[in-house]
Parts: structure tokens; C-alpha cells; sequence
């Protein structure tokens, strides 16, 4: 979204879809008339900011009047909107509404058994969840859950068996793998499972336009000279020493130079060869 009014737009666009695939609950005794109106006016695009920015937790306390079970709230890419926030110079706008309607949802709602977000950067720390406690993040870095982002070099195989493709492994890593969660190697699912339903075309880059690198593009065209320079190191195969925080915001990647280090690994434009801790800093 290039403004603020379209983003704004979107997002309650998801909103209203939410609540459209709930709207039995238009017909539950168990919601008063007041929820119900509040309800409406969310489908039909009437409701106010405020409503919009709370309606997670409503659609919680809802949800709960009706079934009497706690709810668990999913949602993949939190930071999107976000990035297009940095992207298009709207940062602080999203910021305020990803803010309250993610705090009301997961602080303080008594109608909520679990939350589960995934993104690119730590939820904590992009001044979203000021107080929010009992979390746990698990990034790239960290080894718990790290088999589940992706195929294992063994379930590959496996696959490539089980179809009859007769490739070295050793090709098909040259030219889908390289993530590394925590201490497993990672191939790409996408690129894995579109090789083999068209492997008549062989070995072909299938991630290719799969998503938006409008962000990094930006960094490499601010970036300084050694940044650059460093950028074509990494090109010609050479490994770098970096500081990497897993706790920057987009806010930081125009203040500090060596914070796109740490986001590119975040975002898996690198991979970690070796981590350490040097005076109590971790160096990849």
C-alpha cells in the first residue's frame, strides 16, 4: 500500500473477512444487542477506528460468549503492514494501529488461551507490546522448533526417492537450500515441491518473484561504500564477521549502519556459518 488511507483500508478489509466467516454469530442468543450492533458495523465497513483497532479482542470475548472456550488467535506476517509503513513513509501510523489492535488482542484479554504471530523481526521489541509478558520468541537463531521452517536434507531425499528423480542431492542444495534454523540445514518447501511437480523443466529458480525485495533494494542502494563492498564479498562467495541484534526495529535501519546485517539475516537473505559471543555481543 503506498499511503496510510489504502493500508488502513486493507487492514480492515482482513477485519471485516474475519468476522464475515463468524457471522453466525449475528444469530447467537448467548451476544447482546449492543454486540451484535458493534458486530454489524464492523461487517459493513461503518464501524469506528477505535472498533476496528479493538475488534480482535471482541472477536475473542465473542467468540467465547458463544462456544465458552478460550480462543487461539494465529496470524502469520504481523509485520507487513509495518514494512510497507517504513517503505512508504507511514511508519508511525501503522505503528499506533498494529499496536493497539495487537495489545488488545494478546494483553490482558481474559478470553484468549494462546497467541501464535510470526515475522521477520522480534514481536517485543517494535514498540508494540509495551508490558506484554509470558511470551516466548523463537527466531532463526535458536534450535527449538528450527526442523519445522522448511525440509530437512533427509525428507528431500526421501521425496526424491519416493518420485523416481534421479539427482544428486548435491545439485538440488546448490540450488534450494541454504537456510540454516538454529543447528538444521533448511531447504525452501516451495522451490522443493514445484521441482518435483515440474521436473520436466529440471533445475529452474521457482522462489523467483514469490515476494516483494522492495526493502532490501532500498538498504543496498543507501547503503555506504564498505557496506556495498562488504555486499560484494558476500557475491563472490567470501564470508563476513558481523554484530547481529535480533532486537531491531525498522526504525533502526536508517539510524544504524550494521543493522541491516542483522536484518538480512533475519529476513534469510544470509545464513549463519559460525556464531559466537564476543564481549557479550553475538558475532555471526
Amino acid at each position: 500500500s503506498q499511503t496510510w488511507e489504502n493500508c488502513y483500508g486493507h487492514l480492515k478489509r482482513v477485519i471485516i473477512n474475519e468476522y464475515k466467516s463468524h457471522r453466525y454469530l449475528l444469530d447467537s442468543k448467548n451476544l447482546y444487542e449492543e454486540d451484535k450492533i458493534v458486530f454489524s458495523n464492523i461487517i459493513n465497513n461503518k464501524a469506528s477506528r477505535e472498533e476496528y483497532e479493538n475488534s480482535l479482542k471482541l472477536l475473542c470475548e465473542y467468540l467465547y460468549k458463544e462456544d465458552n472456550e478460550k480462543v487461539i488467535i494465529l496470524i502469520d506476517e504481523y509485520d507487513v503492514p509495518i514494512q510497507e509503513g517504513y517503505l512508504n513513509k507511514y511508519y508511525d501510523n501503522v505503528i499506533i494501529f498494529i499496536r493497539n489492535l495487537l495489545s488488545g488482542a494478546l494483553k490482558d484479554n481474559t478470553f484468549l488461551e494462546k497467541g501464535v504471530l510470526t515475522g521477520i523481526l522480534r514481536v517485543a521489541k517494535e514498540s508494540i507490546f509495551s508490558g506484554l509478558n509470558n511470551f516466548k520468541v523463537y527466531s532463526i537463531l535458536k534450535n527449538e522448533f528450527s526442523v519445522y521452517f522448511g525440509l530437512l536434507e533427509d525428507e528431500v531425499i526421501d521425496a526424491l526417492k519416493y518420485y523416481d528423480l534421479e539427482y544428486e542431492i548435491k545439485d538440488i542444495k546448490e540450488w534450494y537450500n541454504g537456510y540454516i534454523f538454529g543447528n538444521n540445514v533448511i531447504y525452501n518447501p516451495w522451490s522443493i515441491v514445484n521441482f518435483i511437480e515440474d521436473n520436466e523443466y529440471g533445475l529452474v529458480p521457482h522462489w523467483i518473484n514469490t515476494s516483494s525485495n522492495s526493502l532490501v533494494k532500498k538498504l543496498i542502494i543507501n547503503g555506504g561504500c564498505r557496506f556495498k563492498s562488504d555486499i560484494e564479498k558476500l557475491i563472490k562467495g567470501e564470508s563476513l564477521e558481523k554484530i547481529i541484534d535480533e532486537n531491531i526495529v525498522f526504525g533502526d535501519l536508517d539510524k544504524n549502519a550494521d543493522a541491516v546485517w542483522s536484518f538480512l539475516l533475519l529476513t534469510g537473505y544470509l545464513k549463519v556459518t559460525k556464531k559466537e559471543f564476543k564481549n557479550k555481543k553475538l558475532v555471526c
